[in-house]
């Protein structure tokens, strides 16, 4: 797909995420007291693959994804808490099962 500059890749980026949910554990606490206070959390930030030229499935792609506190997703500020070689890796044996 064509995109123009992050925005447009970050709307792709969310769409593919947004098709990824159904295959990662519920956020935790959705029933309970803390809603709110998790956020889903792209390992390998959009910005950084916008940057590096990630495509957008593999960055929506449900190894990319977790759930996160809030404030620990708030404070990433776009940093990565994977490598790309680490995401490709996981996506590629996530293919082979």
């Amino acid at each position: 797909e064509l995109y123009e500059g992050f925005s447009g890749y970050s709307i792709i980026v969310d769409r593919y995420t947004k098709k990824s949910l159904k295959y990662i554990s519920e956020c935790p606490g959705v029933r309970g007291s803390r809603r709110g206070q998790y956020q889903l959390d792209h390992k390998f930030s959009k910005i950084q693959g916008f940057l590096e030229g990630v495509p957008p499935d593999i960055i929506g792609h449900p190894m990319n994804l977790e759930w996160i506190l809030t404030e620990e997703n708030c404070s990433k500020r776009g940093r990565c808490s994977i490598t790309l070689d680490e995401l490709m890796e996981k996506v590629n044996v996530n293919k082979k099962n």
